[in-house]
């Protein structure tokens, strides 16, 4: 079943086109967190780029909450499996999870999703 692969790419391009629509980059973090619960869809999302759109969301929307903690969620799902913890490891991630959770620490739910 390939819509959810197509989803992906479309979702994750998007997010790629307009990197300073914060609605959008938070809710394309959110797709993914939701996908990065089944391992099936790891080789799409490592594949699509997922993970680079995903720090550069947390990089560019440093002060926005709603990124930070839907990107955090997100790495924390797809990091049950050693595979993505090293991709998300290798493109800096873990720094920028660690920088989310020092900026929004009025926020227990980033550090939460965080430290997942």
């Amino acid at each position: 079943f390939t819509l959810e692969g197509d989803l992906l790419k479309i979702v994750i391009d998007t997010m790629r086109a307009f990197p300073d629509d914060v609605q959008l980059q938070e809710g394309g973090c959110e797709v993914m967190a939701i996908l990065g619960w089944k391992h099936e869809f790891h080789e799409k999302i490592r594949e699509y780029g997922g993970i680079t759109v995903i720090c550069e969301a947390l990089t560019r929307h440093v002060s926005e909450t709603g990124v930070q903690r839907k990107a955090c969620k997100a790495f924390a799902n797809m990091a049950e499996e050693e595979v993505m913890r090293s991709e998300i490891r290798g493109a800096g991630g873990i720094r920028l999870v660690v920088v989310a959770i020092q900026n929004h620490c009025n926020h227990p739910e980033v550090g939460e999703r965080g430290c997942a």
